[in-house]
C-alpha cells in the first residue's frame, strides 16, 4: 500500500513537471544541421504505460521524490554521508557520518546503492565501471539561462572547441541543462567558471552565450562517462 500510494502519487507528479525529449538539433559553423531524435520507439518492444521517455530536471525530481517521502511520514537526513558498510547475516552495516564529524551505524535488512559512481557503495563492493580504463573524460552539468537559442530542440554542437556541447530546454523553467567536456580533472564549477570556459571556448563560433546576469549552475558537478557494470552484488 505504502508502495503503491508513493508511486502514483509521484507519478501524476512527474507527468506534470516534464514534457517529452525534444528532437535533437545538430549545429555546424553556426548554421543548423538536421534533426533527428534521441530515442526511437521501438515497436517490438513490450507495451507500457509509459512509451514516451519523459525529460524532468534532477531538481525538481528530487523536489518531488522528497516532498512524497516526507507526507509518508519519511525522513531525509541532509549533510550526512555513507563512509562504510559491512553485511553479516541478513543485515547490512552502514557508517554514516555526519558533516561535524560524529558517526552512527545504522543497521538494515537492504542497503540501496544510491550514492552514485565514486559512492562508497561501488568502491566497497568493488563494482568496476564499465570502460573503465578507457577514453573516459570528466564533464561539466549544470542548468543555466542563455540568450538567442529555441526551447523547441535538444541542441548539440558536435564539433565545439573542447569537445563536444550539449544544451536540452528543461521543462516548466526557463532554463537549459548545459553538459560540456570539462578542463582537465577540474572540480570546482561556480557559476563563474562555467560562464568564463564556455565564453571563451565559443565566442564568435555561433554558440549561444550564457546570459550574464542570470546564468546558474544548479547542482554543477564533474562526472565521468560511465557506469557501474553491475549492481546485483549486496543486498
Amino acid at each position: 500500500m505504502y508502495s503503491h500510494s508513493f508511486r502514483a502519487e509521484t507519478d501524476n507528479a512527474l507527468r506534470e513537471a516534464g514534457s517529452p525529449f525534444p528532437p535533437m538539433q545538430t549545429w555546424r559553423n553556426g548554421l543548423r544541421d538536421g534533426t533527428w531524435r534521441l530515442m526511437e520507439r521501438d515497436p517490438e518492444a513490450p507495451r507500457s504505460r509509459y512509451p514516451v521517455p519523459w525529460l524532468v530536471p534532477q531538481w525538481r525530481t528530487q523536489e518531488i521524490l522528497r516532498d512524497r517521502l516526507l507526507e509518508l511520514g519519511g525522513t531525509v537526513e541532509y549533510g550526512t554521508r555513507l563512509t562504510s558498510l559491512d553485511q553479516s547475516g541478513q543485515q547490512v552495516h552502514a557508517e554514516l557520518t555526519r558533516a561535524d564529524g560524529s558517526r552512527r551505524t545504522v543497521s538494515v535488512p537492504y542497503l540501496v546503492g544510491a550514492d552514485g559512481g565514486h559512492g562508497t557503495v561501488r568502491e566497497t563492493l568493488g563494482i568496476r565501471m564499465k570502460d573503465e580504463g578507457g577514453s573516459l573524460h570528466a564533464a561539466v552539468v549544470a542548468d543555466v539561462r542563455l540568450d538567442g537559442l529555441d526551447r523547441d530542440h535538444w541542441h548539440i554542437w558536435p564539433d565545439a572547441p573542447g569537445g563536444e556541447l550539449l544544451l536540452c530546454p528543461l521543462p516548466g523553467t526557463d532554463m537549459f541543462q548545459l553538459n560540456a567536456k570539462a578542463d582537465g580533472e577540474e572540480r570546482e564549477h561556480t557559476p563563474e567558471r562555467i560562464r568564463g570556459r564556455q565564453a571563451a571556448r565559443h565566442r564568435g563560433r555561433g554558440v549561444p552565450h550564457l546570459a550574464q546576469p542570470h546564468a546558474e549552475g544548479r547542482g554543477q558537478e564533474g562526472t565521468r562517462q560511465r557506469r557501474a557494470a553491475r549492481s546485483d552484488s549486496w543486498r
